[in-house]
Parts: structure tokens; C-alpha cells; sequence
């Protein structure tokens, strides 16, 4: 694999995955290399950000005594994973609609898929990437070996990301098979984001109501107002 031709391919498929952050920045004078850099760069500020907010709030909570809350924030998170991974795999796959045009360039169709699903991935971890953090908190304050919650973590982490990707891809390829998609894939698939977004304002909803409730933890309150402004900030976040 030629990593020269890799490394190209993934700055054409960086541009597709956020098409809205793309055109913004090129408003600006953005070009080449320095769009790229800038591009990529997001994905490092959106998975700090995360950890940041996320991580600070969940470090002061012991997972393994709050059942409710370790399944609120994984389920959080894998959602935030559902919604991403299948706006990346639409833009990058399908909005871009730039397959054919490689067919004449010095490219192996190998390289050009990887790129494609690495972005997705890049695009994916940054919203993920406290799942491992809450993992390893768990095992920790439960009693297991530090080393150990790490490692199972990341093999967790692995596990939860690959099965979020392969569902969407199947997902988002299985309506490309119906008519209706075919005519109005945007329309559809802005329907179906929104629709993801929507459950996860109603999962929370319930969750909190359910079995969260208003709680105290370390001389500190969460309520259903303050999970949503946390999650509409996430969402904006994607639009940064």
C-alpha cells in the first residue's frame, strides 16, 4: 500500500465528512494542506472537549455503586457513535458521490475504502472516546487491577465501536437498496439524524425519570435540565 496515496485520499475524504465545517472554512481562505490540517485538527479538539467536559463531571462518580449511571453514559455515548458514524458513512460514501471519478487515477480500490472508513472512524471516536475512561473507572473502583480495566477497555472500547460501524454501515447501505432513499437520500437521511437525535433527548428524559430521578453524588445534583444542556452542547459541538 502506497502511503503517499493514502495520505491524499484521506484529505479528499476529510472534506466529505463534514461538508458544512468544509465549505465554512474555505469561506475563510482555507486551501490544501492548511484545510486539511484544520480539518483533522477539529477531530483532536471534539475528542479533548469531550474529556474535558465528560471526563471531570464522571471522575468524581464511582460507576460501580451507580449501575443507573454507568448504563446512562455508555448509552449516551453510543448513541452520540449511532448518529455520527452514519452521518459519516452517508457523506463520505454517498453525498460525495465521487467513486466513479477515481476509476481513471492511480488509485487501488483498497486504499480508496480505507481512507474512506478511517475518516468515518475519526469521525466516529471523538463523540465515543469517554467510554473508555468510564470503563476503567468502573474496574478500578470496583477492585480490579488498574492494568488490567485498561486493557479490558480498550478491547471493550474496540468491540462497541467496530459493532457501531458495521451496524450503520448496514444500516445506512440497506436504504440505499429502497427506492424511496434513492430518490430522496438527503430528505431521508436527515430524517433518520434527527430522529436519532430525538431519542436520545427522550432517552435521557426517561432515564433520569426512571431510575436516575434527582440524585446527589459528591455534593453535587443532576437533573433532566442539566443532562440536556450537556448534550445540546455536544450537539452544537458538531457544527464547531
Amino acid at each position: 500500500m502506497n502511503n503517499q496515496q493514502l495520505r491524499v485520499l484521506l484529505a479528499v475524504n476529510l472534506r466529505l465528512v463534514n461538508p458544512q465545517l468544509t465549505e465554512r472554512l474555505r469561506k475563510k481562505g482555507m486551501s490544501g494542506s492548511a484545510l486539511s490540517k484544520k480539518l483533522m485538527r477539529q477531530f483532536y479538539l471534539n475528542a479533548l472537549m469531550f474529556l474535558g467536559v465528560y471526563g471531570l463531571t464522571m471522575i468524581a462518580i464511582d460507576f460501580s455503586k451507580l449501575p443507573g449511571m454507568f448504563t446512562f453514559y455508555v448509552a449516551l455515548f453510543i448513541l452520540l457513535g449511532i448518529s455520527q458514524s452514519i452521518a459519516g458513512i452517508y457523506n463520505v460514501f454517498f453525498a460525495g458521490n465521487d467513486l466513479a471519478e477515481y476509476l481513471p487515477l492511480p488509485f487501488r480500490n483498497q486504499e480508496i475504502f480505507l481512507s474512506k472508513i478511517l475518516v468515518v472512524i475519526f469521525n466516529t471516536v471523538p463523540f465515543t472516546i469517554p467510554l473508555p475512561l468510564i470503563f476503567v473507572m468502573t474496574m478500578t473502583r470496583a477492585g480490579y487491577f488498574v492494568g488490567l480495566g485498561i486493557v479490558l477497555a480498550i478491547l471493550m472500547y474496540a468491540l462497541i465501536l467496530g459493532l457501531i460501524l458495521c451496524g450503520c454501515a448496514l444500516i445506512v447501505f440497506g436504504l440505499t437498496k429502497l427506492k424511496v432513499f434513492r430518490t430522496h437520500q438527503k430528505m431521508v437521511m436527515n430524517i433518520m439524524l434527527g430522529l436519532n437525535a430525538l431519542l436520545v433527548f427522550v432517552g435521557i428524559l426517561l432515564m433520569n425519570r426512571g431510575f436516575c430521578g434527582r440524585f446527589r453524588y459528591a455534593d453535587r445534583s443532576y437533573s433532566a435540565d442539566t443532562i440536556l444542556a450537556r448534550l445540546q452542547s455536544l450537539y452544537d459541538a458538531t457544527d464547531a
